[in-house]
């Protein structure tokens, strides 16, 4: 399996490094790293052939310090298996909008952003270009 096939949008996935689960929302969770594991690369890379911090942080101690207090603004929480399932199948495995079977995503009709819940009735399936498209609009 290619790296890119590991996650999509909104997919659980775990980190390739640390071992930690994040939702894939970046390109870089698409190679299957963490955005805090991504930084302390980037910034360890920095370190060992400029010397200048990449971040601003002048120790491998001060970017670790910065990592643990950084805290995501919003994370979506995973719907279940059993319910993405239940709908995925209700939707008889096609897109509602376009009717496509590839790279399917299961979809809050109400944002969850916006507070919307993750409930048979608030979900449906979507392919990836018809969920990206919405994005997160109320239809």
């Amino acid at each position: 399996m290619s790296f890119q096939a590991m996650a999509s949008i909104g997919d659980r996935m775990e980190c390739r490094i640390c071992g930690k689960e994040v939702i894939a929302e970046f390109v870089y969770h698409f190679r299957g790293a963490c955005g805090s594991c991504v930084r302390r690369l980037a910034h360890e890379y920095s370190m060992a052939h400029s010397g200048v911090p990449v971040f601003g942080f002048s120790t491998d101690d001060e970017m670790a310090e910065h990592s643990k207090r950084m805290t995501p603004h919003y994370r979506k929480s995973p719907i279940p298996s059993k319910l993405r399932k239940e709908i995925l199948e209700r939707d008889a495995y096609r897109c509602k909008k376009c009717g496509s079977h590839h790279d399917l995503h299961v979809d809050h009709i109400f944002p969850e952003s916006r507070g919307g819940k993750a409930v048979l009735e608030n979900l449906q399936t979507l392919c990836a270009p018809c969920n990206i498209a919405k994005g997160a609009s109320i239809e």
